[in-house]
């Protein structure tokens, strides 16, 4: 087979090779969530908040692509379960920001040791230059469906 015969067949099969790791990384996540009482955007609104805490609920909203009534819901639902807390701007008491609540980390941090331990085993397969190649690949294809969801959004389906 010819180099360009090959790169064609992986041009081909790249798309579906994602959209099996999304699908497989999304039961996964309901494995993880579900048994705790968190659907799936409710867990990840956890991780997001988790992640990049203080964070608004306007912020969060656009992170997970819900409009601003549903975060709400989500974030009330989120604090009645103990799972995050909110708190008031010192100096815009208009503007909230979501914390997790951290105590609530290790019924998640359990759940996930096992992935974590394999995706390092993965990632030690790979050399340095190798590690920043990925690295740099899922941070663009990141940003693509950022992009993407905005161009949706927005009601362009360019």
């Amino acid at each position: 087979m010819s180099r360009a015969a090959t790169r064609r067949e992986m041009t081909a099969d790249f798309p579906l090779a994602m959209r099996d790791m999304l699908a497989q990384l999304t039961s996964f996540n309901q494995y993880v969530g579900g048994p705790l009482g968190l659907n799936s955007i409710q867990y990840l609104c956890v991780d997001l908040i988790s992640r990049h805490e203080p964070i608004t609920p306007g912020r969060l909203a656009v992170m997970c692509g819900l409009r601003p009534a549903t975060i709400t819901g989500v974030l009330d639902r989120l604090e009645a379960a103990g799972w995050i807390r909110r708190e008031r701007d010192d100096r815009d008491r208009r503007r909230v920001f979501v914390h997790a609540r951290h105590e609530r980390a290790s019924d998640l941090g359990h759940r996930l040791g096992g992935m974590r331990r394999a995706l390092r085993e993965i990632s030690e397969g790979y050399n340095d230059e190798e590690l920043a190649l990925i690295l740099d690949f899922l941070t663009k294809v990141s940003e693509a469906g950022k992009n993407q969801t905005a161009v949706l959004q927005s009601g362009d389906r360019s």
